[in-house]
């Protein structure tokens, strides 16, 4: 009896003493850095000589991020250890599967408690009214069973739909094509798959630096709330460590949008340069030459792209790619160096006697040259076209 009062009496002490003030802390906040939640879930006295787990299930209700650390305000000696964050896919609400004209799967479709989108196929609202069963494509509906929209194209007239019907849907190959809205699939296709992917890639580097950036300006960095208690030493340390960070994250951003800027500047020079001396040599003969002035000036915009390429690779430490841009371009200058002395040399010894054969020589010669830079160009970024 005496033991089981003393065992009681000590329990009762170790359960009175003073916990720690020691905490797991979590922080939430949108989009914008505004914070919208947080809390902390406290050491106990269960941790005495034990381990202790602390947990909170969060439902994260906007965009943004979560900060979570842990903390010990005390000198007294606190472990913790497999500090993780683990994460839990939202539940999936509906899922369809399409033929490619539209029409859905049957037995392929799911929805969570009969949960209904009318925004379907290609992200259009489906008309179901009296039966109807027709997409709204906002110039126009379409009818999915037959593959055919129910009035004409209003590009019906564009000269890449000439001979075919007003009424088909992605040049009866939705496979390759899309027409989203109804209208022409591919009217323009190069420039605004080229302006679609520089949109997404710009959008994508510029979207992480918009948090960081806004904490800076508005001087949040790495907050805390005033109502959390900690020391003012640990207050500090996470203040500069949040700036820090977001210097860090601000800087590294910065980087990358040069980096992909140079080289799309310097891949656009290099093919748009390559494209201008192609079309100045072959206009070469119908214009009696004149046009070879395009090829001088193609061969100096693709070079200076050439250039600022290297220099990208040069900066990166990619020596290999650097020297090829280099190689690049002292062929290139070499051949055409080797094009001009083979016509002057022909008009010295007179298998070149005027103006026409002058110009058809350089003009072959000159298409020769460029060919062997392409595939030199080729087989020195074959191993990179492959990736």
């Amino acid at each position: 009896m005496l033991i089981y009062e003393f065992t009681r009496l000590l329990l009762a002490e170790i359960e009175s003493k003073k916990t720690p003030e020691s905490y797991l802390m979590y922080a939430l906040y949108d989009q914008d850095s505004v914070l919208y939640d947080q809390g902390k879930v406290l050491v106990s006295n269960a941790a005495a000589n034990e381990h202790e787990q602390l947990r909170q299930t969060l439902k994260v209700k906007k965009n943004g991020y979560l900060e979570t650390f842990v903390v010990n305000e005390t000198a007294q000696n606190i472990f913790f250890d497999n500090l993780k964050v683990q994460s839990t896919s939202p539940i999936i609400v509906q899922e369809n599967a399409y033929y490619p004209f539209g029409m859905t799967i049957a037995g392929l479709d799911y929805s969570y408690n009969n949960h209904t989108n009318r925004y379907l196929y290609n992200g259009n609202e489906i008309m179901r009214d009296h039966g109807l069963e027709l997409y709204d494509f906002k110039s126009r509906f379409y009818d999915p069973a037959i593959g055919r929209f129910t009035s004409i194209d209003v590009l019906a007239d564009h000269p890449r739909q000439i001979g075919i019907s007003p009424y088909q849907f992605s040049w009866n190959n939705p496979i390759r094509y899309n027409d989203p809205d109804g209208k022409c699939p591919s009217c323009f296709p190069m420039l605004y798959a080229a302006y679609q992917g520089m949109k997404a890639k710009y959008s994508g580097i510029l979207s992480q630096v918009n948090a960081p950036s806004q904490r800076l300006i508005s001087g949040t960095s790495g907050n805390t709330p005033s109502n959390i208690r900690m020391s003012e030493t640990m207050r500090s340390t996470i203040k500069f460590t949040g700036v820090a960070s977001d210097i860090n994250a601000v800087t590294d951003v910065g980087k990358t949008l040069a980096r992909e800027a140079t080289m799309d500047v310097g891949n656009t020079l290099d093919t748009g340069g390559g494209l201008i001396s192609d079309a100045g040599m072959a206009l070469a003969i119908p214009t009696e030459g004149m046009s070879l002035a395009l090829v001088l000036f193609g061969e100096v915009t693709s070079a200076a792209g050439k250039v600022m390429k290297g220099l990208v690779y040069y900066s990166e430490g990619d020596n290999r790619n650097a020297a090829i841009e280099g190689g690049n371009i002292v062929f290139g200058v070499a051949t055409n160096s080797l094009t001009k002395t083979a016509v002057r040399e022909s008009k010295r010894v007179g298998n070149i006697t005027n103006s026409q054969e002058e110009t058809i020589t350089e003009t072959v010669l000159g298409g020769l040259g460029s060919l062997y830079n392409k595939v030199v160009g080729y087989f020195t970024h074959g191993d990179e076209k492959d990736k």
